[in-house]
């Protein structure tokens, strides 16, 4: 079984959106899987003022912008993803042809959101950072699983590595926002069929998630993991 490897870019390309079509181009030279982004409304989820407003708020992807994406991944033999936080984004996304849906852990009980990318028919990945409870899954249908702790939640109560196997056992990928990526491997090693993790140009950046994500050495070792994993030099 081959492992999915996504490259979260998130917010990594800000202040500069040129650095995104860099990141793009890093996870195809890499050998990842999906180049992935965020479609949010940042009025709609946060108020000025709450931590990361101002990081959401600079950015938030326009339409076309993420169309500019979607077409350089195309080009460059790269899947191209986003986390919907709304319903009219899930539809510009099903206007841009994507090829599956993603959760983002606010949004697993987020049930308009949840039935108009179920009425798509496509694959949806959904993340589990809010997770109600060990071996019940949230009702979502034609859904992969990730276990999921937020860098917060991290930060706030640490990480354990048990949780994560266990959650891998019962059928979960892992979306990593550890540091390193010792825990991504060792996913790896237990059969996890997706690894998702933030990946950037520089982790000494500025920006939230800069700490926890895969630079291009982080990048190839988890690329390495998988193709350990599945016997090829």
């Amino acid at each position: 079984m081959k492992t999915l490897l996504i490259g979260e870019i998130g917010h990594n390309w800000v202040p500069d959106f040129d650095k995104a079509f860099e990141l793009i181009l890093m996870t195809r030279n890499m050998g990842w899987d999906v180049a992935k982004f965020q479609a949010y409304d940042t009025d709609k989820i946060k108020q000025p003022g709450d931590t990361n407003y101002k990081e959401l708020k600079e950015a938030e992807l326009s339409f076309n912008q993420l169309k500019a994406l979607k077409d350089y991944c195309d080009k460059n033999d790269v899947e191209f993803a986003a986390s919907a936080f709304d319903v009219e984004r899930v539809l510009w996304l099903e206007e841009l042809n994507v090829k599956r849906h993603k959760i983002a852990s606010r949004s697993i009980y987020d049930s308009a959101l949840i039935e108009v990318m179920e009425k798509t028919d496509k694959p949806i990945i959904a993340s589990l950072a809010n997770w109600l409870g060990r071996n019940e899954f949230p009702k979502i249908n034609n859904a992969q699983f990730l276990y999921c702790k937020s860098r917060r939640q991290i930060l706030q109560n640490g990480f354990r590595v048990i949780d994560m196997i266990d959650a891998i056992k019962q059928g979960c990928g892992f979306s990593d926002h550890t540091i390193g990526t010792e825990c991504a491997r060792l996913a790896i090693d237990y059969n996890a069929p997706i690894i998702e993790k933030h990946i950037t140009l520089d982790k000494n950046a500025a920006g939230w998630d800069q700490p926890s994500s895969a630079d291009y050495f982080d990048m190839k070792e988890i690329r390495n993991a998988v193709r350990r994993k599945r016997g090829v030099k």
